[in-house]
């Protein structure tokens, strides 16, 4: 009785150690997970560096007008200085949103197929341009989606390219033109090199 009162009361007492060893270190090494965007520094890097962050859900079209009202919302936060007029319609076969935004001297159209709630894959290509496309020395430059959005949001950060740079060598996981998203230091850090 005594050996098993002493096994019992051994047993209890490791257990109780690593409960109390796990919860004060949080979670084990190999389950602890990063804070993606740690608010404080977004927030430091946004006001040193002028910047803009527009975020919007990537599923998002159900009727006329949530097209042209998710870009009236990202020129409104990032290009306001260019005066954009936004205008959507059909295409006559009813399969296609489009979208077409103008100036006095310049005209930008996207598309998106109406058989899907989804933003298309040429919607971000072209989302990136439009600042050069109205003339503007702004860019808008995609956070990292493998430093944790889900795939179905977008995060975009809008600043001159020099301040956009400088702010992502200080930490903030932006991905540029031309970059793979493995290619980040973000990911190499996070998932280590492919």
């Amino acid at each position: 009785m005594k050996a098993l009162l002493l096994i019992i009361g051994s047993t209890l007492t490791l257990l109780l150690f690593y409960v109390l060893h796990f919860k004060q270190n949080a979670t084990p090494t190999a389950l602890r997970v990063e804070e993606p965007y740690p608010a404080a520094t977004l927030q430091r890097l946004q006001a040193k560096y002028n910047l803009v962050d527009v975020s919007f859900d990537t599923e998002c079209l159900y009727a006329v007008g949530d097209l042209s009202a998710l870009l009236t919302s990202i020129i409104a936060q990032t290009l306001p200085e260019k005066h954009i007029h936004v205008a959507e319609h059909l295409s006559s076969d009813q399969r296609q949103y489009i979208v077409t935004l103008t100036t006095k001297d310049t005209t930008v159209v996207f598309t998106a197929a109406t058989d899907s709630d989804w933003l298309p894959d040429h919607f971000f290509t072209a989302l990136e341009n439009l600042p050069a496309a109205f003339g503007s020395e702004k860019r808008l430059y995609s956070i990292n989606p493998a430093m944790g959005l889900t795939g179905q949001e977008a995060w975009y950060f809008c600043g001159t390219e020099a301040h956009l740079k400088a702010a992502r060598a200080e930490g903030l996981p932006l991905v540029f033109p031309q970059e793979g998203i493995i290619d980040t230091p973000e990911y190499k850090r996070l998932y280590g090199s492919q």
